[in-house]
């Protein structure tokens, strides 16, 4: 179903021609693939109609599931814990949510600072995203930490998402916890890849500037 193996196409910035003619030449060198990573974007299926390449994608998801898991093994999951009232008049954001589930949980009782993996957290959270304790003036560092960013990690406990609204949340909650997923999965491999600062900070100013507005629009 997936044409034998599944490379990586080069990364190029969303949108761009140096993406399409990277991710093309790979198509032509492996001319029996049904399946093409994109390197920190994602992955591109191709089949003889929508229903086809829904099953290969479909396929790659659940064996790239069973490879991380494999790797990862089962993650508890944190407590839940309830942010100070004053907090959300301390950000930018109308909305705040804490969120620990199992990857996002791993993250925060292992690294002081994380970055983004894949482009969508660059775009919807920040270029990088820090850790601070929940006691001891948690409002003034988090909200300090946060600034320009949509994450900020409360150390050993999870990570608080914030957003517009409860979807904007959701959805940064969500890209969060492939983002954590990624980052377990490279260090069980022995592979310290991460985006580049500078190509974190274009998608994250495009996303501000322009696909963020036209949401709203």
């Amino acid at each position: 179903l997936l044409g034998g193996t599944v490379p990586c196409a080069e990364y190029g910035i969303s949108s761009t021609k140096p993406l399409k003619k990277k991710v093309s030449a790979c198509i032509q060198s492996h001319l029996r693939s049904n399946a093409f990573f994109m390197r920190y974007h994602g992955v591109l299926c191709l089949g003889s109609d929508v229903d086809n390449a829904f099953d290969i994608a479909l396929r790659l998801e659940e064996l790239c599931e069973k490879e991380v898991m494999g790797k990862l093994g089962k993650l508890p999951c944190g407590e839940d814990i309830v942010l100070p009232k004053d907090f959300t008049d301390s950000i930018a954001e109308n909305k705040a949510v804490f969120v620990s589930t199992p990857a996002v949980f791993a993250c925060a009782k292992r690294w002081r600072k994380l970055y983004p993996m894949i482009d969508d957290m660059a775009q919807i959270a920040g270029t990088d995203f820090a850790s601070v304790r929940l006691s001891g003036g948690f409002c003034e560092k988090a909200s300090k930490a946060i600034k320009g960013r949509n994450v900020v990690f409360v150390l050993g406990k999870g990570a608080v998402c914030t957003g517009a609204d409860a979807d904007e949340c959701g959805a940064v909650a969500s890209v969060l916890e492939k983002n954590c997923l990624a980052k377990l999965f490279a260090e069980a491999s022995g592979v310290h890849h991460k985006l580049g600062y500078f190509d974190a900070l274009l998608q994250r100013t495009i996303y501000v500037m322009k696909y963020s507005k036209m949401k709203n629009g």
